[in-house]
C-alpha cells in the first residue's frame, strides 16, 4: 500500500507570499523614516529663519534709532544654512510708529517664505 503523506513546511506560494508582505512593509517603513526626516530638516529651518526674525527685530529694540522707511535685504548664516532676509519698513497712521515686516527665506530657494512677522516700532522718546 502506497501512501501518500503530505510533507510538512510551506510551498514555494507561500513563502512568495510572505516575502512579499515583509517586502510591502519595510517598504513603508524605510518610506515613513525618509519623511520624517525630511520634516525634521524643514522644521529645523523654519526654527532658524524664526530666530533671524526675532534676531532683527531686537537689533532695532537695542539699537533704539529710528529705522528709516524703505527695503533692506541681506544674507546671514545661521547654524550652518544661509538665509535671505528683506525687512519693509513703512510709516503708519500714527507719525510716531513705523511698520517692520521682515521676511526670511532660505538663500537656495528664495521664493519659499520660511518666517515673516509684522510689528511696529514706537519712534524715539515714545
Amino acid at each position: 500500500m502506497n501512501s501518500w503523506r503530505r510533507a510538512a513546511g510551506f510551498t514555494l506560494i507561500e513563502v512568495m507570499v510572505a516575502f512579499m508582505v515583509l517586502a510591502i512593509a519595510i517598504a513603508a517603513t524605510i518610506r515613513m523614516s525618509s519623511k520624517s526626516t525630511d520634516l525634521a530638516q524643514q522644521l529645523r529651518a523654519r526654527l532658524l529663519a524664526d530666530w533671524i526674525v526675532q534676531d532683527r527685530l531686537e537689533e532695532h529694540r537695542a539699537m533704539r534709532y529710528w529705522p528709516a522707511v524703505g527695503v533692506r535685504e541681506g544674507v546671514i548664516d545661521q547654524a550652518g544654512q544661509s538665509f535671505r532676509w528683506r525687512e519693509i519698513v513703512a510709516p503708519t497712521q500714527f507719525s510716531r510708529f513705523r511698520r517692520i515686516e521682515i521676511v526670511v527665506s532660505a538663500k537656495s530657494d528664495p521664493d519659499t517664505v520660511l518666517a515673516r512677522q509684522v510689528t511696529s516700532i514706537a519712534g524715539p522718546g515714545f
